[in-house]
């Protein structure tokens, strides 16, 4: 409506807006406005040289820090996403273990802090699951997240977790990427390792959602997994998808985003 209001001001005609207040046509989540930490590591170069990611990913970031908390706490609600292209490199310690220094790896220490930090400010958080590192033979092992889940399922900060994906980007893998088959099979299973850790009507308003796939661009694999997992009789709660409006500094970004053709 503004942008339509705004080309017709350039064009120097008169506006005239009637806005019908007396039902609501659309109503957005309250979490619309949200945000993501990726899996960086402390020594990770940044483009132009510098350690900018030293103290500003999920496995940097000091959690307790009151100021950081402070300033998402303002931010929330809203769903803060752990995950990117590292998640699919990732291993998991909660069995007491400390993780390797500068490995894409979460331990219990580090996992403990997440969940805290999700409580404390009130986010939702969104888990990434690690798909790519852990198939063989075109099927998901879900030891790995079951490790993760299960420590999850028993914390007494655990419902901060509202939702995992599986895979980041999986159209995006190159020769190594699964058939939309292999990953539906995948979410299929986590599915049921969810209903699994978090059983019963008890848990109903407790079990994490599952959301995906996180394509990057392409539609026919988005469309072909609905397809596969809809054959599988699982449900997907939330489908997303990436959109790099921006690209590499691309200088029409501020059309794109007001553009709803940009989104098609």
């Amino acid at each position: 409506l503004l942008a339509l209001a705004g080309a017709a001001a350039s064009l120097g005609d008169p506006v005239v807006v009637d806005v019908a207040v007396g039902r609501d046509s659309r109503m957005a989540s309250p979490e619309l406005l949200s945000f993501t930490m990726d899996w960086f590591l402390a020594n990770t170069t940044c483009h132009g040289g510098g350690k900018c990611w030293a103290n500003a990913s999920l496995l940097t970031a000091d959690f307790a820090d009151p100021r950081l908390r402070s300033a998402a706490a303002h931010l929330s609600p809203a769903f803060l996403r752990l995950g990117g292209s590292a998640q699919d490199r990732a291993s998991y310690k909660l069995d007491g273990s400390t993780c390797p220094p500068e490995e894409f790896c979460l331990d219990r220490a580090r996992w403990d802090a997440i969940l805290d930090f999700g409580v404390a400010t009130g986010l939702r958080l969104v888990f990434g699951l690690n798909y790519h590192g852990n198939v063989a033979a075109g099927r998901w092992d879900p030891s790995a997240a079951r490790q993760l889940l299960s420590y999850t399922a028993r914390h007494p900060h655990g419902h901060a977790l509202a939702a995992v994906e599986l895979g980041n980007e999986p159209d995006l893998m190159g020769t190594s990427k699964p058939t939309p088959s292999e990953l539906a099979a995948g979410v299929s299973t986590l599915r049921a390792l969810l209903h699994e850790l978090w059983a019963g009507a008890a848990n109903d308003g407790r079990r994490p959602f599952i959301a995906g796939p996180d394509v990057a661009g392409s539609a026919t694999f988005a469309q072909q997994f609905l397809a596969a997992l809809n054959a599988t009789n699982t449900t997907l709660e939330v489908l997303t998808y990436h959109g790099y409006c921006g690209g590499s500094g691309d200088p029409k970004v501020a059309a794109n985003v007001l553009a709803p053709s940009a989104m098609d």
